[in-house]
C-alpha cells in the first residue's frame, strides 16, 4: 500500500494586497507502497492580518442619513403640533397652580411664625403639606411632558389614508431604476477589500448624493479578511500511484472564507453525511479512525462552521463540502436548473464563511476602527484544517473512487446516482455506475 502525506503552508507578509503572494514550504514522507490513489486539497485564501499571511486591507462602506422616502401630511402635522402645544400649556398651568398654592402656604408659615412663636408643630405640618403638594405637581407635569414625547406621532385609523400611503410608495418604485442598479452592481466581482468592492461603494455613494440625501460619508475600516489568492488556485486533485493527476479541477472562485491555508494529501477519504455529532458517533461505533484522513460531507442541517469544527475535533486533516442534489437540485426539478430556474447546476457551489460569529474576527462585537483593540489570530477560534467547497458533479466522481465495502445508513443517501459508502482507502480505479 502506498501512502503519502504532503503539507503546504502559506507564509508571506506584504504591504500591498494586489502584489501579495504565497511561498509554500513543503514536507513529504513516503512509506511502503501498493496500489492506492491520493487525494489532495489545496486552499490558499490569504488572511489579512499582521502575523501569518496577514495583510491589512481597507474595506469601504457607505453610511447615509435621512430617510429615502418622506411623506408629509399637513393636517396630521398641524393636529400633532396643536396637541403638543395644548399639553405643554396644560402642564404649565398645573405647575403654576401648584406654585401658587406653595406661595400661599409659605405666606401662612411666615404669619404663623410671626404671631405664634410657640406653634412649631403647626409650622412643620404646613411645610410638609407644601412639600407634598410641590412634589405632586412636579410629578404630574413630568408625566404629562414625558407622555407627550412618547406620542409625537398621532395614530392614523383612517383605512383609506393608509391605502393612499401604500399606493404612493408602490407607485414611486421604478422598475427600470432597480434593473439599472442591479445590472451595474452584478457586472463585476466586488469582494470586500478589493478594487471591485471600492467600485461598488463609490457607485452607491454617488447615487445617494445624486438623490439628494443630506449626509453621505465614506468610512474606512481595517478588517481581517480572507479572499482567494490570485497566484495559487484552490483545487482538489486525485493522484495515481504513478504520479498521474486526474480530476485536476481548478476552483478559482468558490471558496470558504477563513479556512486554514495550505495543502493536505491523504490516501483515505470518508463520507460523513452532514458532519453532525451524531454522524461522527456512527463512525465511532464502527471503530473507524479519521486521523490523517480527508472527510467529505454535504450541506444541510447545521451551519458549515460547525461541520468543520466537528471534523477537526475527530482528527480529520481536511474537509470537502458539497450540495447534494436531494437538497439543491432534486430530480423532479431538472427543468428548473439554472439558468432556466432557481435550482443549482452540477458545478454550482455554496460559498460562505467558516467564522462562527458576525463581523471582524479580530474585533468581535466592535467596529474595526484603527483604534480598536484586536485579538491575536490564535484567539479567534478559526478552523485549523483545510476546507474546500465543490459542486456535486465533482462529489460524484469522488464517490466513484472511494472504498464501498462499508454501506451507509439509509438516511445518509442522496440523489447523486452513485452508491453512497462510508469510504476508506481510495481505489486506483472504480467503474462508473
Amino acid at each position: 500500500m502506498f501512502s503519502s502525506v504532503e503539507s503546504t503552508c502559506a507564509e508571506s507578509s506584504h504591504s500591498n494586497f494586489r502584489r501579495s503572494y504565497v511561498v509554500p514550504a513543503m514536507t513529504k514522507r513516503t512509506f511502503a507502497s501498493t496500489s492506492s490513489a491520493l487525494l489532495v486539497i489545496s486552499s490558499y485564501t490569504p488572511f489579512n492580518s499582521r502575523s501569518r499571511t496577514c495583510i491589512w486591507e481597507k474595506n469601504e462602506s457607505v453610511v447615509a442619513t435621512k430617510a429615502l422616502v418622506r411623506i408629509d401630511d399637513g393636517n396630521i402635522l398641524v393636529k400633532q403640533k396643536l396637541q403638543f402645544s395644548f399639553r405643554r400649556i396644560h402642564s404649565s398651568f398645573i405647575s403654576l397652580r401648584m406654585y401658587q398654592k406653595l406661595s400661599d402656604a409659605y405666606r401662612n408659615v411666615r404669619t404663623i411664625s410671626k404671631y405664634r412663636s410657640n406653634g412649631k408643630i403647626q409650622i412643620t405640618l404646613i411645610s410638609a403639606c407644601a412639600l407634598v403638594l410641590f412634589l405632586f405637581g412636579y410629578l404630574i407635569a413630568f408625566a404629562v411632558h414625558s407622555h407627550n414625547h412618547r406620542n409625537n406621532f398621532v395614530p392614523i385609523n383612517d383605512q383609506s389614508l393608509e391605502k393612499d400611503y401604500r399606493d404612493y410608495l408602490i407607485s414611486s418604485i421604478d422598475r427600470e431604476n432597480i434593473k439599472s442598479h442591479l445590472k451595474f452592481l452584478t457586472s463585476f466581482a466586488h469582494l470586500a477589500g478589493t478594487d471591485g468592492g471600492k467600485k461598488s461603494a463609490d457607485y452607491v455613494y454617488q447615487t445617494w448624493k445624486d438623490q439628494g440625501l443630506d449626509d453621505v460619508q465614506m468610512i474606512d475600516y481595517d478588517v481581517y479578511l480572507d479572499v482567494p489568492n490570485e497566484e495559487k488556485l484552490n483545487k482538489i486533485e486525485i493522484v495515481e500511484q504513478d504520479g498521474t493527476k486526474k480530476l485536476r479541477n481548478s476552483i478559482t472562485k468558490p471558496f470558504l472564507a477563513y479556512s486554514q491555508n495550505g495543502s493536505v494529501t491523504a490516501s483515505k477519504l470518508f463520507y460523513l453525511n452532514y458532519c453532525d455529532r451524531q454522524d461522527f458517533e456512527v463512525i465511532a461505533s464502527k471503530n473507524i479512525s479519521l486521523n490523517d484522513s480527508i472527510v467529505m460531507c454535504r450541506y444541510g442541517w447545521s451551519f458549515r462552521a460547525n461541520k468543520v469544527l466537528n471534523a477537526q475535533k475527530y482528527g480529520a486533516k481536511g474537509l470537502i463540502l458539497f450540495d447534494d442534489p436531494l437538497r439543491s437540485s432534486p430530480k423532479q426539478a431538472q427543468n428548473e436548473v439554472y439558468p432556466n430556474g432557481q435550482f443549482l447546476p452540477e458545478n454550482g457551489t455554496q460559498r460562505g464563511t467558516l467564522y462562527m460569529h458576525d463581523g471582524d474576527p479580530l474585533t468581535p462585537n466592535y467596529p474595526s476602527n484603527n483604534y480598536t483593540h484586536r485579538l491575536r489570530e490564535e484567539q479567534t477560534g478559526l478552523p485549523k484544517i483545510v476546507c474546500q467547497v465543490i459542486g456535486f458533479r465533482l462529489a460524484r466522481e469522488l464517490f466513484n473512487i472511494m472504498d464501498d465495502h462499508i454501506p451507509v445508513p439509509e438516511f445518509w443517501n442522496g440523489e447523486l446516482n452513485v452508491s453512497y459508502s462510508i469510504g476508506g482507502i481510495l481505489k486506483e480505479k472504480k467503474q462508473q455506475n
